[in-house]
């Protein structure tokens, strides 16, 4: 688990998995996995540390890198933070009625979860609009366990997200843009979501 954490501190950025690339999974069990690694025999073991990476302080999680979840240090979050802000074509056009609404209510109310009872939307519509938002970074986006034990997706707008985890300082998009290519170029490569959705 160390050298886990060792590597996300140096390069910026882990993949959950990937076989080409550095990724917790991988580095979890020391090689490549043959097929998904939830079905791998130290799955649970996997899952466990992703839980609390994930919640870790100094961990973000977005769909960052060829729409894969990305582990992200702290250090990269001012520039996370300034991509997602800006509401770029890249990021609104074509998105659906559903996620658009889901987008403009996130950024009135600050939060919001998959499972809220305002949405009057079927589970497919759902779970179509918070993946758009999260695909497109619109929104901080992250997984919950509501009391009943059922999954449940929070999108937060990047605004409160900046404000909880204590980020301040904004670069411009272009330096921004720029310190994320720089860490995907470390990780072995890739494309964000602004060069993938051109």
């Amino acid at each position: 688990m160390k050298d886990v954490r060792a590597e996300l501190e140096r390069i910026g950025l882990l993949l959950l998995a990937d076989d080409t690339r550095p990724a917790v999974a991988q580095l979890m069990v020391g090689g490549p996995i043959a097929g998904s690694w939830f079905g791998h025999k130290k799955g649970k073991a996997i899952y466990a540390f992703t839980t609390e990476l994930e919640a870790d302080e100094d961990v973000a999680t977005a769909k960052l890198v060829d729409g894969k979840v990305t582990f992200i240090h702290r250090r990269l979050w001012p520039a996370l933070v300034a991509v997602g802000s800006e509401a770029a074509p890249w990021q609104t056009e074509g998105l659906s009625e559903a996620a658009e609404e889901l987008f403009s209510e996130v950024q009135s109310r600050g939060t919001m979860a998959s499972d809220d009872r305002d949405l009057d939307w079927d589970a497919k519509t759902r779970r179509a609009a918070f993946g758009a938002v999260a695909e497109r970074l619109l929104c901080a986006t992250r997984d919950a366990h509501t009391t009943s034990g059922a999954h449940s997706t929070i999108a937060e707008s990047w605004a409160e997200w900046a404000a909880r985890r204590g980020v301040d300082e904004i670069p411009d998009v272009d330096e921004a843009k720029a310190t994320l290519m720089e860490a995907i170029a470390d990780l072995g490569g890739g494309m964000p979501p602004w060069e993938r959705r051109r």
